[in-house]
């Protein structure tokens, strides 16, 4: 027994010893830059690659863990917006849109466990000719001493570009195999349709249009409501927007669920919406990347909605993806 515990030491040491004399001459600075060429327009690859909305439909990382779950905050498409993962094999972290330019979306990357590593990528898409593009996904990344040894003995340089070449030509699957990705005008269909109308009960605010703001409003008000409403609710959380002002930063809401009968429900004002016609679209994903929904219904409209109503078929209640969540979208004629 001692023979092998002594012999079990000085393999110990012996590992431990390589490491550090990787570390000592390993590159520090890790980067891994793959490139593929897909038959899809520039502007069709990046209005999809660059919404982390869509991130999930060429993922690679993915595929490690089924249980893995994704949130995606902020104003998608736009510098400051955020995709956060956790899961048991994946661990967890997040990416936050840096900037995007006229071919290029450069991201921050922070992963949080199993270890604590900071990076940053970048998506570039570039003009191949013929309608196709040469997408190329890039990442950079600074590891110190003597944990530098240890990846060069993992092959992270070599593992990164193995799934960054599983992602890119998934990616060039989807989008040769769905020519509505990336296309703004068959990104929603809008249909003329009958708001049934109903009764709700609901709380209404004047609020900022901040989306922590209104996250914390939207959460605090439905447990509230669901708890005075109970069993008389009777459909889909929904909400009623009643003015929504971009130069000032305030929007008029009322979160609100629709009940059976007309008696008041505690704390709650009573709120009878006439059946009416209206536009109506469906939007799957997160609620940040609602607002392109928006701008496509309000512009077939071409004018001022009487009322717009949101109902919330699926969301983070029934599903932790925030790309599969489902969103009707009415904007009532007046």
């Amino acid at each position: 027994m001692k023979k092998f515990l002594r012999f079990i030491g000085v393999l110990l040491l012996i590992i431990v010893a390589g490491v550090v004399i990787l570390g000592l001459v390993a590159p520090k600075d890790i980067s891994s830059e793959r490139s593929v060429v897909i038959n899809a327009s520039k502007e069709r690859v990046m209005a999809h690659m660059f919404r982390f909305e869509n991130f999930n439909t060429f993922n690679p990382f993915k595929d490690l863990d089924s249980n893995m779950t994704s949130e995606v905050t902020g104003e998608d498409g736009r510098p400051g917006a955020k995709y956060s993962w956790k899961g048991e094999k994946t661990g967890s972290g997040e990416m936050v849109t840096k900037e995007i330019s006229e071919n290029e979306m450069k991201y921050d990357m922070q992963f949080k466990e199993p270890m604590e590593l900071k990076a940053n990528g970048y998506w570039k898409v570039v003009d191949a000719g013929n309608g196709s593009s040469k997408v190329t996904w890039g990442f950079n990344t600074h590891i110190g001493f003597p944990w530098n040894g240890l990846m060069m003995v993992a092959g992270m340089k070599k593992g990164l570009e193995k799934d960054f070449d599983k992602g890119l030509n998934r990616l060039k699957t989807y989008m040769e195999s769905h020519p509505e990705a990336g296309s703004s005008a068959s990104a929603y269909d809008i249909k003329e349709a009958q708001f049934a109308g109903g009764t709700y009960a609901a709380i209404r605010q004047k609020l900022s249009t901040d989306q922590a703001t209104l996250m914390k409003f939207f959460d605090e008000t439905y447990q509230k409501l669901g708890k005075a409403a109970g069993n008389r609710i009777n459909g889909y959380a929904t909400c009623l927007a009643y003015g929504w002002d971009e130069q000032t930063g305030q929007a008029d809401l009322a979160p609100a669920f629709p009940v059976s009968g007309t008696e008041p429900v505690a704390g709650a004002t009573m709120v009878t919406v006439q059946p009416t016609p209206a536009l109506m679209t469906v939007h799957t994903g997160g609620y940040s990347s609602m607002m392109a929904a928006h701008e496509a219904i309000g512009r077939k409209l071409g004018a001022e909605p009487g009322l717009v109503v949101e109902e919330y078929v699926k969301g983070p209640g029934e599903e932790r993806d925030s790309t599969k969540w489902v969103t009707n979208i009415y904007y009532l004629r007046k």
